[in-house]
């Protein structure tokens, strides 16, 4: 029994390691994806004052189930103005008295 547990973490081991080896191009060999060597450096892009805002949101139809969303600034605003547009919208069309679908 011990055998097969040491043999078991062994295997393991190698091939953890072969494919933390893999995801690495040989020598001389750029990354797919990679710019070549002889490229220009490309420029960082430009620092901004929109700080990022990270908010969890729960997950529609559970109660335990959330994910964290990260936007800007200005996009958090943006979504805001959306949502206000389609309510307004809504009480709009439901003040008119057309039919639904007309």
């Amino acid at each position: 029994m011990r055998r097969v547990i040491a043999f078991s973490l062994a295997a393991g081991a190698v091939a953890l390691a072969g494919a933390a080896y893999a995801d690495q191009p040989p020598s001389g060999v750029a990354a797919p994806g990679a710019p070549p060597a002889d490229a220009p450096p490309v420029a960082a892009a430009p620092k901004t004052n929109d700080p990022v805002i990270c908010e969890w949101e729960e997950e529609l139809g559970s109660r335990l189930g959330r994910q964290q969303v990260c936007k800007t600034k200005s996009q958090w605003r943006s979504d805001s103005y959306d949502a206000q547009d389609q309510v307004n919208d809504t009480v709009r069309r439901s003040l008119a008295g057309s039919p639904p679908g007309h």
